[in-house]
């Protein structure tokens, strides 16, 4: 936008939250945003306990069999690259996309204390994610 123009048309621009209908607006759709994002927790709490580890990655919603590499700290936290533990094996089709949250476990998804990270490249045959270390954890 140049002083009012967007492209060969002048237009008036007013900020959302200036206006009470603005504010109210922001306010209901940020509210629904949230609701949304609770339900899909809720999804996956419920998928994770009710089916394996490979039925989830069978759904393209975990990635299995994956070793950690510490690419050192930037911007966002600590930057780890996943890579399958066998270096022949490519990443099994995914949902799992750049932005997504995603929790990290050993054994057991369901414990309180594992880690999660945002995933910042995926690349075959591996993937990035960065994230900040927990209470008493080194990176």
């Amino acid at each position: 936008m140049d002083d009012g123009r967007i492209g060969g048309s002048e237009v008036d621009v007013i900020r959302l939250d200036d206006t009470k209908a603005g504010r109210e607006y922001v306010e209901e759709y940020s509210r629904l945003v949230e609701l949304e994002r609770e339900a899909e927790m809720d999804r996956h709490d419920r998928e994770i306990r009710e089916c394996s580890g490979r039925e989830r990655e069978a759904k393209g919603r975990a990635i299995l069999d994956l070793e950690g590499r510490d690419e050192g700290e930037g911007l966002g936290g600590y930057h780890v690259k996943f890579v399958r533990q066998r270096s022949d094996e490519e990443l099994p089709e995914t949902e799992i996309g750049v932005d997504d949250l995603v929790m990290l476990s050993k054994r057991d998804p369901l414990r309180e204390d594992n880690p999660t990270g945002t995933v910042t490249v995926v690349t075959n045959p591996g993937g990035s994610t960065s994230r900040s270390p927990g209470r008493g954890e080194r990176p």
